[in-house]
């Protein structure tokens, strides 16, 4: 038991005791209840001690004796100190004409501190709650490429550690971001602040072309399992948040950029699939977050100019004409932003695009393709244009499967943006014939995917009855995809809208003139649905399709709702209005 518990022990029983010869006065019971409590307190508190470091408890006492021994607050006295104590407590004691109650505390078990806010402040080794531990940083490991596979911190987090160790050595984050790449290429050279920095890049890829031990043709983007499928894309999430990060400082400095675009277009002339894979993916990307960085300062650009004129129509004054100045110095920085980051831009198309979208490998193609298309819906301004739309028709005759589909669902987009439809006449006449031919691809996805791009040429109406008819025929076919996307083409092909109308107006005036006047009542007039129905009956009996009844169904009730208008069939063989059935 610690010699502190006992002394508090012997100072309850000698206070407990009152002095025969001396009344007890009221101050004298103020102070004995405020030492009862004390003591109290210290009990209390040894037994909680014991609680939490029992197995201590001799480490503890020691620590205070050398507390002792440097002069600073003792929690346990030694025999000595303690017998000394009690003989000047008995002197004083003699000497004294009160009773033992006016014995002050700290006589009797040592100096007491006064409880704090937080826990008392207690005459002993005071024993400090855990400090927190700091959250680890995410490049606190210096191989990136592990935080971002594992991805078990915010990307976000991630590129602002990357900043911070820029910030404090240019070349040195340089060569963790460039030793990512490689590693994610399945390389596992090591790549120095020399190499990284150095402006010789050929040659400095070609040696670590030479040490790449490739035990398999395997490598992070296309090998198998949950970790590595959301390696990539924690891989593309990385890079975006890096360059967000990055878009007001980093990308101007002269020397990110200028360092890391190089390495990667250096990278997609290897010899080695990995590295041509890995770095073109990076340099698309690259590409594709600095086109949301210009909208974004373009948007900044446009607000800035309209603020601009409104000073300027202002009365003239000092005060004005410093904000005149003020504006036009931020058009012209973030000008010269926008003309950094299309510089950038086109370097990526000439130097990674131009050279990729011809690659070997059909992977690497499909991603060209991809990434073009979102830069023409991105950045309409400069890709919108006959020079890069050259790419996605040459793409139609690849012979992948995988790559005409990305360039038909690349059209496929563009077409739906009627605001593109005047930048793409001369495209769709050139490539026009090819998509039709596409229906019948031996790829039966890209089949369907050509009678949907199909079906946005008819509504620009370039699309003549030979092309149209090779197309509706498909809803008699048997694959279901092919069958549902023709269904759509027909029921537009059949029922467009000012179409419609001019052939109801006919049909109603034929109606009227050959209504023999001896007939009953006044024959009402057909409503659309009916006529609709009428229009798709007369298709299916010159198509003489009888046999094939219910693929024609199939494929044409999604798209329209009048074949489940019972009413309107009821209607029509109560009008009797000749049709064989």
């Amino acid at each position: 038991m610690p010699v502190r518990g006992s002394r508090a022990a012997g100072a309850k029983a000698e206070k407990a005791k009152p002095s025969p010869d001396v009344p007890v006065r009221g101050s004298q019971r103020l102070r004995k209840k405020q030492d009862d409590e004390e003591v109290r307190r210290l009990e209390e508190e040894e037994e909680e001690e014991k609680a939490v470091s029992s197995d201590n408890e001799g480490d503890a006492v020691n620590s205070s004796e050398d507390s002792d021994d440097g002069g600073g607050p003792a929690s346990v006295d030694s025999d000595e100190e303690i017998a000394s104590s009690e003989e000047s407590d008995n002197d004083a004691t003699a000497e004294e004409s009160d009773s033992d109650l006016d014995t002050p505390l700290s006589r009797l078990v040592g100096p007491v501190r006064p409880r704090g806010r937080g826990g008392a402040a207690r005459g002993g080794a005071v024993r400090q709650p855990p400090k927190a531990k700091a959250a680890p940083s995410a490049l606190s490991n210096t191989d990136l490429f592990s935080v971002i596979k594992e991805g078990r911190y915010a990307f976000k987090m991630t590129a602002g550690d990357w900043m911070d160790d820029y910030k404090a050595d240019k070349g040195v984050a340089l060569t963790k971001l460039i030793q990512f790449l490689v590693r994610s290429s399945g390389c596992k050279a090591e790549v120095t602040q020399e190499m990284a920095v150095s402006h010789n890049y050929d040659q400095t890829f070609k040696k670590l072309t030479q040490d790449f031990e490739e035990d398999s043709a395997d490598y992070p983007l296309i090998m198998s399992g949950p970790v590595w499928k959301k390696f990539k894309m924690n891989f593309v999430e990385f890079l975006d948040s890096l360059i967000q990060q990055c878009r007001h400082t980093l990308l101007y400095d002269g020397f990110f950029l200028e360092h890391l675009l190089p390495w990667l277009m250096t990278m997609t002339t290897s010899q080695v699939q990995a590295f041509r894979h890995t770095s073109a993916l990076a340099a698309m990307k690259l590409c594709t977050s600095f086109i949301k960085v210009a909208v974004n300062i373009r948007l900044d650009l446009d607000n800035a100019e309209r603020l601009l004129e409104v000073e300027r129509q202002k009365a003239n004054n000092r005060r004005t004409a410093d904000r005149i100045k003020v504006l036009e110095g931020q058009l012209d920085e973030k000008k010269d932003q926008v003309g950094d980051l299309e510089e950038h831009m086109q370097k990526i198309f000439s130097g990674v695009f131009v050279m990729r979208y011809r690659d070997t490998l059909a992977d690497i193609r499909s991603l060209c393709i991809h990434e073009i298309g979102e830069w023409i819906m991105g950045y309409s301004s400069t890709f919108l244009a006959d020079n890069y739309l050259k790419y996605i028709g040459w793409m139609l005759y690849d012979q992948a499967g995988e790559v005409r589909m990305a360039a038909l669902v690349v059209l496929e987009r563009l077409y739906k943006k009627e605001s593109f439809h005047p930048h793409l006449d001369l495209f769709t006449h050139k490539f026009k014939d090819r998509v039709v031919e596409m229906v019948m691809d031996v790829d039966g996805q890209a089949g369907s995917r050509a009678v949907h791009v199909a079906c946005a040429l008819l509504d620009m109406d370039i699309l003549d009855d030979e092309n149209c008819e090779q197309i509706y025929q498909l809803v008699f076919v048997r694959p279901r995809a092919i069958a549902l996307a023709a269904g759509e083409f027909l029921v537009k092909f059949l029922f467009n809208a000012e179409r419609l109308a001019a052939r109801m107006q006919e049909e109603q005036e034929a109606s009227q003139q050959s209504s023999p006047k001896k007939k009953r009542g006044k024959k009402s007039a057909m409503s659309e649905a009916q006529f609709k129905l009428k229009e798709l009956a007369k298709f299916f009996l010159e198509c003489q399709a009888a046999t094939t009844t219910e693929y024609f169904v199939d494929s044409i009730l999604p798209h329209l709702e009048e074949l489940k208008d019972w009413p309107a069939y009821t209607s029509l063989l109560q009008d009797d209005l000749g049709l064989s059935t």
